[in-house]
């Protein structure tokens, strides 16, 4: 979907990163919430704790792989437009010295 993984011309390394990981948090939030709906699996016997804690684990390093390969591409658009805004604020505030 996203297919990339720089920012749209600002090269921001910080911005990427933040915007990189509430990507890979967003998308985890959503397995998480998408498993609660799915239920147990519908096995035979419950899901133990320790099944459920690497279900987790599982969830969030998913999120963060799709984060890197470019996602959902919700952290370029982001990049991208708070890189903008970013560079706007920037450039009026040298208008506000003179």
């Amino acid at each position: 979907m996203g297919g990339g993984t720089g920012g749209g011309g600002h090269a921001d390394p910080k911005l990427q990163e933040a915007t990189r990981e509430w990507e890979a948090f967003f998308v985890g939030y959503l397995l998480k919430q998408m498993r609660k709906t799915a239920g147990d699996g519908g096995g035979l016997f419950k899901p133990s704790e320790g099944e459920k804690m690497f279900r987790d684990m599982l969830d969030d390093e998913t999120a963060r792989s799709l984060s890197k390969t470019g996602g959902l591409g919700l952290a370029d658009m982001l990049n991208r437009e708070l890189g903008a805004a970013h560079a706007r604020a920037e450039g009026g505030k040298g208008n506000t010295d003179a």
